[in-house]
C-alpha cells in the first residue's frame, strides 16, 4: 500500500477555533491576557506576502477591516478574548504594518486579509500565509547594571574572543552590544540591548538566543543572567517586577515565512 498521502488529502489551514493558535515563536501563558491588554507587542507575519498575493492597495480595504472586526466581535475569540475588537485599515499602511500591535489589532488585521481574499482572491488561503508572532519575554536578571558590567568585562577580552562564534560578520566588533546582537541575528547598530535592560520586552527567538550568549563560557557566572520569563510572571530570584513595556523598538522580527516552515514548526491551524 501507498502511504504517501494525497494531497487532497492533506490538513488545511483555516481559521482556527482558539485564537492564540495564531502564535508563532511564542506560545500563551496563564494570566496572558491580562498582562499584554492594550500593549504593542505582536507582530503579524507575512503581511505584505499576502497584500501581494491580492495584489490590492491597502487603501482600497477600509470596508473589509470594518466587516472583519464586526465578524469577530460576533465569534467565540471575542469571549477568548475581550476587546473593543476595533481595528482601522490604516494598520496596513506601509508604516504602520510591519510595526508592533495590540494582539486584538493583530487578529483583526489576519481577519481583514480574509475577508479581503474572500472578496477579490477566494483561492488565496490567507491562513497559510499569516500568524502572531508575540514579544512578551524578557530575560531575568538583565537590567541597565549588568548590561554595563557586561560591556566593561567584553572589553577584556583579546580580539579573538571578542569575535568567537561570529565568523566573518565580527570582523569589526568592538562592544558586547554588537557581538551580542550579531549572534542573534539584530542590527549591531541598534539599541534593542538598551531597550530591553530598560524594561521593553522581545520576542522568544531573541531573549534566549542573548541569554545563551550571555551565560556562555566568555563571561563568568557572577555576569550570568537568569530565566527566561513572560510579561507578569514572578521572578525566582527577584519575586515580583515592575510591569514591563511595550516591544523593544529597534526589535528586529521575521517578516516572512513559507509554509512549509510554518507548518513544520508550528503545524496547521484547525
Amino acid at each position: 500500500m501507498n502511504d504517501k498521502i494525497l494531497e487532497s488529502e492533506a490538513p488545511r489551514n483555516q481559521r482556527p477555533a482558539d485564537v492564540t493558535s495564531f502564535f508563532y515563536q511564542g506560545e500563551a501563558y496563564e494570566n496572558w491576557k491580562l498582562h499584554n491588554k492594550n500593549k504593542n507587542r505582536f507582530f503579524v507575519l507575512n503581511i505584505d506576502r499576502v497584500l501581494d498575493l491580492l495584489d490590492i492597495s491597502h487603501t482600497k480595504m477600509e470596508a473589509d477591516f470594518a466587516a472583519a472586526c464586526a465578524s469577530v466581535s460576533a465569534s467565540a475569540w471575542a469571549t477568548q478574548y475581550r476587546s473593543e475588537w476595533d481595528c482601522s485599515h490604516t494598520q496596513i499602511y506601509p508604516a504602520n504594518r510591519n510595526a508592533a500591535k495590540t494582539f486584538s489589532r493583530a487578529v483583526s488585521v489576519i481577519e481583514a486579509l480574509n475577508v479581503t481574499a474572500a472578496r477579490t482572491r477566494p483561492d488565496v488561503n490567507v491562513y497559510d500565509f499569516l500568524r502572531i508572532v508575540p514579544a512578551f519575554y524578557f530575560i531575568d536578571g538583565f537590567d541597565e547594571e549588568r548590561l554595563a558590567a557586561l560591556e566593561a568585562h567584553f572589553s577584556t577580552l583579546t580580539p579573538e574572543q571578542q569575535r568567537e562564534g561570529l565568523g566573518s560578520a565580527g570582523a569589526t566588533i568592538q562592544t558586547f552590544s554588537e557581538a551580542c546582537l550579531l549572534s542573534v541575528s539584530q542590527s549591531s547598530k541598534g539599541r534593542l540591548l538598551k531597550h530591553l535592560a530598560t524594561g521593553y520586552c522581545a520576542t522568544k527567538f531573541v531573549v534566549e538566543g542573548i541569554r545563551t550568549f550571555v551565560n556562555s563560557d566568555r563571561f563568568p557566572a557572577n555576569l550570568h543572567v537568569g530565566p527566561v520569563l513572560r510579561a507578569g510572571e514572578v521572578s525566582p530570584q527577584h519575586g515580583e517586577l515592575p510591569p514591563r513595556k511595550a516591544a523593544a523598538r529597534d526589535l528586529l522580527v521575521p517578516r516572512r515565512r513559507e509554509p512549509a516552515r510554518l507548518i513544520a514548526e508550528s503545524g496547521y491551524l484547525a
